[in-house]
């Protein structure tokens, strides 16, 4: 049986149709796909075959299946995974991550990731490099690369070169794709694209190989960016003068590298002249990912999606800590271990954050245009009119655990936000009560008590969802002592009086109240 077990294996492996045309099915392996979609002829009935299996496990790539082995093997990583929001797309060449309306957005190309790992339908081990990906963007977000283009980094293409120097080194070696930048490593130059490219390019090439694999590991993007600013000054200035430097010779100048398609093997191109290695996601050699529009984000957002990420690595770093037979940090590296801990040990201004997510709630009220262009993606999709001014609606607990001094400490400064925004307070404790106050600019209210007793916070969240039309955001103040609430259909934050904590965990912006000398100041 065993013999038969084996014939039967080897007979399906080369099982070919009745005209005599290999088969591909999900029975095929992987690398025979991918490597008939790179020798064979387009018109190859060999080839389409090949090509309409890769097709179908692109349309199934199991990206949750990849999620999943995060928070099995990877629980610090998979935790950040869980607050970010993953949205397949053919716009893109590989991945890009980025900050929309407050949230932590990926996109990825379904044929990039079935290209890195094309057996990822049949078990975990066969999902690593597509894993490594999400990780390579995750790092992004966690070593704040979203926000630092716009501090101080003139040049993008250094700028993507220094960000993905500072994040690789930290990626276990055989998670990640082909084709990307590690320090200590020399430039991984295809054959496919020597002969494409100018001859001065290729060498200018070569000697950055040379400088990247002498670069050690485990530096800040800022220094991987000055050390190839040096270099590039003293030996290619150019590289730095054409903004087309680095474009294949035969892809047309003022044209954008990567495969619009989505990077499918043996899908388009310019005359069909430039190679896979081009046109499933390198528009440049060392590009891997999108960092494009990084350099749009204003300085109210740059900070509020700073503590927002300091807000995700302190509860990841918390549920890696708490995880069973210490494996909960997987693979993270103890540099970064230190790095994060660095970060999140930092005392957060709450008062600067409640600020920052008003402000930020003005950006809410958007809608889509055409008569916009979209920065991130223009042509693309539409832009995006903004109307400014925002009106919040206030629900402050009115339990016995709130003291007054907690309510009088919010009250205080919402006399300095109401300079800015309308507000709306509300009372609750197992119901909202009838009776509120409309806070309008330039206004000052007494700290005041409307109610005692317990705490249910679906009592606030059903009030603001029967009225979601009416604001463009919602802030919870309570001492966080009740289970958690149904979703809210509007934007919602909470504020935690101080010395106490939220009881349950969240994705949604949770501010932390402390209480110092000023705080028992009384105003004048």
């Amino acid at each position: 049986m065993k013999d038969a077990k084996a014939t039967t294996t080897t007979d399906e492996k080369s099982e070919t149709s009745a005209l005599g045309v290999p088969t591909f099915d999900s029975g095929t392996p992987g690398e025979e796909i991918i490597a008939a979609l790179k020798d064979l002829d387009k018109e190859d009935a060999a080839f389409l075959a090949a090509q309409d299996e890769f097709v179908r496990r692109a349309q199934n790539f199991p990206i949750s299946e990849c999620t999943v082995d995060l928070l099995m093997h990877e629980p610090f990583y998979g935790s950040i995974s869980r607050r970010v929001n993953k949205l397949k797309s053919m716009r893109v060449p590989t991945a890009a991550v980025t900050v929309i309306n407050d949230m932590f957005v990926m996109f990825w190309n379904a044929s990039f990731f079935t290209r890195i790992s094309p057996d990822a339908f049949r078990a975990g081990k066969y999902r690593k490099k597509a894993k490594g990906v999400l990780i390579h963007e995750f790092l992004h977000l966690i070593l704040e690369h979203v926000m630092v283009r716009s501090e101080g980094m003139k040049y993008p293409m250094l700028a993507n070169w220094a960000f993905d120097l500072a994040i690789n080194c930290m990626i276990p070696r055989d998670m990640l794709p082909d084709g990307l930048l590690i320090p200590g490593e020399p430039l991984d130059i295809p054959d496919d694209v020597k002969a494409v490219y100018r001859p001065d390019e290729m060498k200018q090439y070569e000697e950055m190989s040379a400088f990247i694999e002498a670069l050690p590991k485990y530096k800040a993007s800022e220094w991987y960016y000055h050390k190839l600013l040096e270099h590039i000054k003293k030996n290619s200035p150019e590289m730095l003068e054409d903004p087309e430097w680095g474009k294949p010779a035969d892809q047309p100048r003022g044209q954008q590298g990567g495969n619009a398609s989505g990077g499918q093997p043996g899908g388009g191109g310019s005359g069909g002249q430039i190679p896979d290695s081009i046109k499933n996601g390198h528009g440049r050699l060392g590009n891997f990912d999108s960092h494009d529009g990084w350099e749009d984000v204003s300085d109210a957002e740059r900070e509020f999606i700073r503590q927002r990420v300091k807000n995700m690595l302190r509860d990841a770093a918390q549920d890696a800590d708490n995880c069973q037979k210490g494996q909960g940090w997987g693979s993270v590296p103890s540099e970064l271990q230190q790095l994060i801990r660095k970060l999140i040990s930092d005392q957060i201004d709450w008062r600067a954050l409640l600020r920052k997510f008003i402000g930020f709630s003005q950006h809410l009220n958007k809608s889509s245009t055409i008569k916009r262009l979209n920065r991130r993606f223009p042509y693309i999709h539409p832009g995006r009119r903004r109307s400014r001014g925002a009106t919040l609606w206030l629900y402050i607990d009115q339990s016995g655990s709130v003291s007054d001094e907690d309510i009088a400490l919010l009250f205080g400064e919402l006399d300095n936000l109401a300079k800015k925004v309308n507000f709306r307070v509300c009372f609750f404790d197992t119901q909202v009560d009838t009776d509120f106050i409309d806070w309008k600019r330039g206004q000052k209210h007494p700290a005041q008590r409307r109610r005692c007793g317990g705490t249910d916070f679906d009592a606030p969240t059903q009030h603001a969802n029967e009225h979601r039309g009416e604001m463009d955001g919602v802030l919870i103040l309570s001492d966080g002592e009740c289970c958690k609430p149904k979703s809210s259909l509007t934007k919602r934050a909470w504020v935690i009086v101080p010395d106490r904590e939220l009881n349950f965990k969240t994705d949604e912006l949770v501010i932390q109240m402390t209480r110092d000398n000023s705080d028992k100041k009384k105003p004048v």
